[in-house]
């Protein structure tokens, strides 16, 4: 992804969507992709097999409890042809009751996504070395529970318990904990 919108319409009409070089003085040209995409909770909402766009909590994928549910992802390459290079962040939403404990884990990471002597300062400016981190959000986007540092070995990566204190949706949030690093790969996440 190079660049992203968020549009709230205030009526229905229609809108126009203008696409330009930043530098107007640049003799860049190529081809490009654009994508309109609705929230997640519009019926027309869809994802693709890696469960992309789900890069923002707007976009976060609808999970399911079980074990039997655990899905695939992916932690997409960044990109240095692309001026905003971030690292990928995949966001999936699920509702949770209160007094229920939940267990998020992820398995089967791909080997360039797993541990590595190196570090790098994370998410919240504390060293941590490399693999996948795991946040969960309440409905009002604030973190209430985390663990950047992998918690496992093989089979098992990465994996926290949660007891929401209020039924409702919540948003699960995996991300490199290099976020300077250009790893990428998929990971199997699940919820039970």
């Amino acid at each position: 992804m190079h660049n992203i919108a968020t549009i709230t319409p205030t009526s229905t009409a229609t809108y126009f969507i203008r696409i330009s070089l930043n530098a107007s003085s640049s003799a860049d040209t190529g081809g490009y992709k654009l994508r309109v995409l609705p929230p997640y909770g519009e019926a027309t909402a869809t994802w693709d097999n890696n469960f992309e766009p789900n890069n923002r909590l707007s976009n976060a994928y609808s999970l399911a409890t079980g074990v039997s549910n655990a899905i695939t992802g992916t932690i997409a390459a960044k990109s240095a042809s692309f001026a905003t290079n971030y690292s990928d962040f995949d966001w999936y939403r699920i509702d949770l009751t209160t007094g229920n404990s939940y267990t998020v884990e992820l398995f089967s990471v791909a080997a360039a996504l797993k541990i590595s002597t190196s570090s790098d300062y994370g998410l919240c400016g504390i060293s941590y070395t490399s693999g996948l981190a795991i946040e969960v959000f309440d409905s009002s986007n604030s973190r209430v529970k985390s663990q950047y540092a992998p918690t496992g070995t093989t089979p098992t990566h990465n994996s926290l318990t949660y007891t929401p204190t209020i039924s409702g949706t919540y948003f699960i949030r995996i991300s490199l904990n290099a976020s300077s690093s250009g790893d990428s790969g998929q990971y199997s996440l699940q919820l039970y």
